[in-house]
């Protein structure tokens, strides 16, 4: 089986009353439970207003989840970055990390995504997931 990695960020959409924190904290519980029973992992980075999710695991089972990921009435705005075959899972197998941007890379994550002339205003996949990495660093453990 080839390994293949997906990036995307997208827009989120809050229901009434309802926080960033408690909707990406539902999506990730939801998606640990799901990603651990088919073998993906990845992260859930996420900002006041956007997210950037990294999935690693089979292509067909990725496909089918940004299928899913397309039509979540959570988000809006979605926008691939990167869908290519790698050589090994940078976030370990854990089915899905949840981690929130603190104020400055907040901040860069959000004029990114929000950006129109390029896919997450230019930021290159490879700043995505560095900028993932970096949070998941500078989070106590």
């Amino acid at each position: 089986m080839t390994l293949y990695r997906a990036c995307y960020t997208s827009r989120t959409i809050l229901s009434d009353g309802e926080t960033i924190d408690a909707l990406a904290t539902h999506i990730a519980q939801h998606a640990a439970l799901h990603n651990s029973a088919i073998g993906l992992s990845g992260v859930l980075l996420y900002s006041p207003t956007h997210f950037v999710q990294v999935v690693e695991g089979e292509r067909s089972l990725i496909n089918r989840l940004l299928w899913k990921l397309g039509k979540d009435p959570r988000h809006e705005a979605m926008e691939l970055i990167e869908f290519a075959p790698v050589g090994r899972r940078l976030f370990g197998t854990t089915p899905m990390r949840l981690c929130r941007a603190e104020i400055g890379v907040a901040a860069l994550l959000d004029e990114a995504a929000d950006a129109n002339e390029t896919p997450a205003g230019g930021l290159s996949p490879d700043a995505l997931i560095d900028l993932a990495q970096q949070v998941i660093a500078a989070e106590p453990t």
